[in-house]
């Protein structure tokens, strides 16, 4: 089964014409989607604004550089910005496949990253197209099966964000602590 079996791709608009519009701070880029990606925002169907070409939450959308972080949810924080370029919004059959399934297998799968690296060996160009995203081969399991590794991926990155704020807490508790101390401070 393909991609475009299961779900229906977007593109975003070109940067400059979001700058054109003078848009350009409001855009929804891939540091945005590497913050939504550990958020853990359960992910909803929205009616896709066309038009526009916003992102809201709950959106699953994709990075085509996919350098890293290259599928997420978006977040509350980040809904209502312009989808860029580079991102590609999934409308995805909810009878099909779960959308945290998929932002898994995009992700963390290694078959998918076999499939890019042979698209990406083939030519020049380091972004992945809307047409190769769409014929990559998928082994799906059942929904169920789907449902149950979707929503363990996205506690488990949810419990990673919390222990990286964590750490970073103490950390930044500690050289408090170590400049209270030091006379170099």
């Amino acid at each position: 089964m393909k991609l475009e079996d299961v779900a229906s791709l977007k593109a975003g608009l070109n940067s400059s014409i979001i700058k054109r519009k003078g848009q350009a701070d409001n855009q929804y880029q891939s540091d945005d989607l590497g913050d939504d990606l550990f958020l853990g925002t359960p992910a909803k169907k929205n009616s896709a604004d066309t038009e526009k070409r916003l992102v809201q939450e709950g959106d699953l959308v994709v990075n085509l550089n996919r350098t890293n972080n290259p599928a997420a949810i978006v977040s509350a924080k980040n809904a209502g910005k312009i989808v860029s370029q580079r991102i590609v919004q999934i409308d995805w059959d909810e009878e099909k496949v779960d959308p945290w399934y998929l932002c898994y297998v995009l992700n963390e799968s290694t078959t998918i990253k076999r499939q890019i690296y042979v698209i990406r060996d083939s030519t020049t160009i380091l972004n992945v197209g809307v047409r190769y995203l769409n014929s990559l081969k998928l082994k799906l399991p059942a929904l169920d099966q789907q449902r149950q590794i979707g929503e363990s991926y996205r506690q488990l990155l949810i419990a990673l964000r919390l222990q990286k704020e964590r750490i970073e807490e103490v950390k930044k508790t500690t050289i408090s602590l170590l400049r209270k101390v030091d006379k170099n401070g």
